[in-house]
């Protein structure tokens, strides 16, 4: 399957509170039994919408944790793995990640107005364990 590579968005932000985030294409070399085997099968997110379907699955992370993150318990940070998949007769899908997340959660996934592009809006922690929320756009699949 063939993946176009998306820029990610990032926001303006303080380097003390917060994190950019970037929206990462799938890449063929990953290791499957550790993305599939760090999945969070009950939690997951799913929309239906005009012509294409959305997945949103979490993947908790504990190769990339930096030490000493969650200092007193054995936490790790945690990926989102995003698929939009069109529902029609020649049904195929695009993957995306986005990467080093504390306790992310989807609060909306919806199509623009022109139906070109999904915004996925979610909210997770920062390095100091503050509440933030940033939107990603995703092409749209028809």
């Amino acid at each position: 399957m063939k993946i176009i590579i998306i820029i990610a968005l990032s926001l303006i932000s303080n380097l003390a509170t917060s994190q950019n985030l970037k929206l990462h294409e799938y890449k063929v070399n990953e290791d499957f039994s550790y993305i599939l085997g760090n999945i969070w099968w009950d939690n997951l997110y799913s929309k239906e919408l005009s012509g294409s379907l959305v997945v949103v699955l979490k993947q908790s992370d504990p190769h990339n944790t930096p030490e000493g993150l969650f200092e007193g318990y054995g936490g790790s940070i945690s990926n989102l793995i995003i698929s939009v998949k069109n529902t029609g007769e020649f049904a195929y899908s695009k993957l995306y990640f986005i990467k080093g997340l504390i306790s992310p959660s989807v609060l909306k996934v919806e199509e623009t107005s022109d139906l070109k592009k999904i915004k996925i809006k979610i909210r997770y922690k920062n390095r100091h364990f503050k509440k933030q929320i940033q939107t990603f756009l995703i092409p749209s699949i028809h």
